[in-house]
């Protein structure tokens, strides 16, 4: 975490640095609702997400989104025998294509992004009234999303995406999909102010 926290910072001095010369960096914050088989493992998540976008053209942009989405576990038995989920977190790196219908300072967009997906769990056994010491697993996933977006001038973004992670390693031809809902707002870099 402290890495991806001085990438973070990185990206910010950079931005600032070169101010003029970069397109828009903004921060956004997500809500994430999980589907199917992976919503019966977590619930709905917050997220806080970093993004970058360069114009290709006044209606194609090439992004880089960075960030990290905690889920709340749900509560099983905890009278058997099977493991407890008491945390679950992600973090993604993506890049990815946005297309804009009209301009790319005003109105609708739709937007392909692929990358990388590092989950974080853990969980604890009950044994009777004791607990184990909780155990920590880390997984790699695809993460793939689509979304539709629509941009509200050149500050504020609102997107709704479909996200899919199929873990590397896994057998299981079943990746876990979430819904979320993104308000992005940009912060500064956008060579066009």
């Amino acid at each position: 975490m402290k890495k991806f926290f001085l990438l973070f910072i990185a990206m910010i001095l950079f931005a600032r640095i070169a101010k003029s010369q970069m397109g828009p960096l903004s921060l956004s914050a997500d809500l994430a609702l999980p589907m199917g088989e992976f919503a019966e493992m977590v619930g709905p998540g917050l997220g806080l997400n970093w993004g970058y976008e360069s114009f290709l053209s006044d209606k194609v942009g090439l992004t880089l989104h960075l960030g990290s989405t905690a889920m709340i576990p749900r509560t099983g038995d905890t009278t058997s025998s099977s493991p407890e989920l008491l945390t679950f977190t992600m973090l993604q790196a993506q890049l990815g294509l946005k297309y804009y219908f009209l301009s790319h300072d005003n109105g609708w967009y739709g937007q392909f992004q692929v990358g990388a997906s590092r989950s974080m769990s853990e969980y604890e056994y009950a044994i009777g009234y004791y607990y184990s010491n909780p155990n920590i697993y880390e997984t790699v996933s695809r993460f793939t999303s689509f979304s539709v977006g629509y941009k509200a001038g050149r500050k504020w973004d609102y997107s709704f995406r479909i996200n899919s992670m199929k873990e590397l390693d896994s057998s299981s031809a079943d990746p876990a999909r979430y819904l979320n809902f993104r308000i992005a707002r940009t912060l500064f870099g956008d060579r066009r102010d």
